[in-house]
Protein backbone atom coordinates (compact mmCIF):
# COMPACT_ATOMS: atom_id res chain seq x y z
CA UNK A 1 0.00 0.00 0.00
CA UNK A 2 2.97 2.35 0.40
CA UNK A 3 4.37 1.96 -3.12
CA UNK A 4 1.33 1.22 -5.26
CA UNK A 5 -1.36 3.53 -6.63
CA UNK A 6 -3.99 2.96 -9.30
CA UNK A 7 -5.06 5.36 -12.05
CA UNK A 8 -8.47 4.25 -13.35
CA UNK A 9 -9.63 4.86 -16.91
CA UNK A 10 -12.20 7.59 -17.48
CA UNK A 11 -15.63 6.11 -16.93
CA UNK A 12 -14.56 3.52 -14.38
CA UNK A 13 -16.54 3.75 -11.11
CA UNK A 14 -14.10 5.81 -9.06
CA UNK A 15 -16.55 6.32 -6.20
CA UNK A 16 -16.97 2.56 -5.83
CA UNK A 17 -13.21 2.01 -6.17
CA UNK A 18 -12.56 4.54 -3.39
CA UNK A 19 -15.02 2.64 -1.18
CA UNK A 20 -13.39 -0.72 -1.96
CA UNK A 21 -9.69 0.22 -1.95
CA UNK A 22 -9.59 3.27 0.29
CA UNK A 23 -9.16 6.91 -0.71
CA UNK A 24 -5.36 6.77 -0.60
CA UNK A 25 -5.00 4.18 -3.39
CA UNK A 26 -6.28 6.06 -6.46
CA UNK A 27 -4.78 8.88 -8.55
CA UNK A 28 -6.22 10.92 -11.40
CA UNK A 29 -4.78 10.41 -14.88
CA UNK A 30 -6.37 11.39 -18.18
CA UNK A 31 -4.23 9.51 -20.74
CA UNK A 32 -4.98 12.44 -23.05
CA UNK A 33 -4.75 12.63 -26.08
CA UNK A 34 -5.25 8.88 -26.50
CA UNK A 35 -8.86 7.85 -27.22
CA UNK A 36 -9.20 5.76 -24.07
CA UNK A 37 -8.46 8.91 -22.08
CA UNK A 38 -11.68 10.60 -23.24
CA UNK A 39 -12.07 14.23 -24.20
CA UNK A 40 -13.62 15.03 -20.80
CA UNK A 41 -12.27 12.59 -18.18
CA UNK A 42 -13.07 14.85 -15.23
CA UNK A 43 -16.78 14.88 -16.10
CA UNK A 44 -16.74 11.09 -16.38
CA UNK A 45 -14.94 10.67 -13.05
CA UNK A 46 -17.21 13.21 -11.34
CA UNK A 47 -20.31 11.34 -12.51
CA UNK A 48 -19.19 8.29 -10.51
CA UNK A 49 -18.22 10.15 -7.31
CA UNK A 50 -21.57 11.47 -6.10
CA UNK A 51 -21.63 11.30 -2.31
CA UNK A 52 -17.87 10.69 -1.97
CA UNK A 53 -16.23 12.68 0.82
CA UNK A 54 -14.68 15.89 -0.61
CA UNK A 55 -11.39 15.04 1.11
CA UNK A 56 -11.26 11.75 -0.83
CA UNK A 57 -12.04 13.59 -4.08
CA UNK A 58 -9.18 16.06 -3.45
CA UNK A 59 -6.89 13.13 -2.67
CA UNK A 60 -7.85 11.47 -5.96
CA UNK A 61 -7.20 14.56 -8.08
CA UNK A 62 -4.04 15.84 -6.38
CA UNK A 63 -3.14 14.78 -2.85
CA UNK A 64 -2.36 11.12 -3.46
CA UNK A 65 0.10 11.70 -6.28
CA UNK A 66 1.75 14.52 -4.31
CA UNK A 67 2.26 12.21 -1.33
CA UNK A 68 3.32 9.30 -3.56
CA UNK A 69 5.99 11.28 -5.42
CA UNK A 70 7.15 13.20 -2.40
CA UNK A 71 9.63 15.98 -2.92
CA UNK A 72 10.33 15.44 -6.62
CA UNK A 73 11.64 18.53 -8.42
CA UNK A 74 9.52 19.67 -11.34
CA UNK A 75 11.27 20.82 -14.51
CA UNK A 76 9.63 22.21 -17.59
Amino acid sequence: RERVRFAPFAGEPVGWLIEQLGPEMLCFASDYPHPEGSSDPIRKFESTMEGVDPTAVEAFYAGNVERFLGDVPVTI
